[in-house]
């Protein structure tokens, strides 16, 4: 399927050279070359233009075997002696970081409504920050994200009615 895809073709040449210049700092037509110069924005190709070749490249039918070695460079410098080869590395990174996570959001509500039974609002958002591995702040922050300036006992009955819908469960009979 991959070879009939037009998408996916021969790695145009001028694509190996700036995903080699993105991936080494290195030109391999520039046989003067000394130093190592890396695309950025103001270069030529910029930075996005390499990591487009890059791309291309990666999704060739036949990708050339020393672009797999830099991108695997990338992730392990210390494999197969690429620290003489690649002086970059690569990290993974979720594209949702910093954006709202509802679920996560009524949990952590939840757990302080939990810790207020027993102690200040002050100490459950601490005990919560602790449980969940963040800041008292943000604890606090997200529990007035879910709880919008409301007296205490409406916090209550609107928890205990999400708390009631996500505790049913709903069982049909599989036939």
């Amino acid at each position: 399927m991959r070879q009939r895809n037009p998408r996916f073709k021969k790695a145009d040449p001028q694509d190996i050279r700036f995903a080699t210049m993105l991936l080494t700092g290195a030109d391999p037509d520039d046989e003067r070359q000394t130093r190592l110069k890396y695309p950025s924005r103001n270069t030529r190709p910029t930075e996005k233009e390499a990591r487009a070749a890059l791309a291309r490249v990666l999704m060739s039918t036949n990708p050339p075997r020393m672009i797999l070695w830099y991108v695997a460079g990338l992730f392990d410098p210390g494999a197969a002696d690429m620290k003489a080869l690649v002086y970059r590395r690569a990290d993974i990174r979720n594209f949702n970081q910093g954006h709202q996570d509802r679920g996560r959001e009524y949990v952590i509500a939840g757990r302080v409504e939990k810790l207020r039974e027993i102690s200040s609002y002050q100490e459950a958002t601490e005990k919560a920050a602790a449980e969940f591995g963040i800041t008292p702040r943000h604890v606090r922050r997200t529990y007035a994200k879910v709880f919008p300036k409301q007296g205490r006992k409406e916090r209550r009955s609107s928890w205990k009615r999400i708390s009631d819908m996500s505790s049913r469960t709903d069982v049909t009979d599989a036939r």
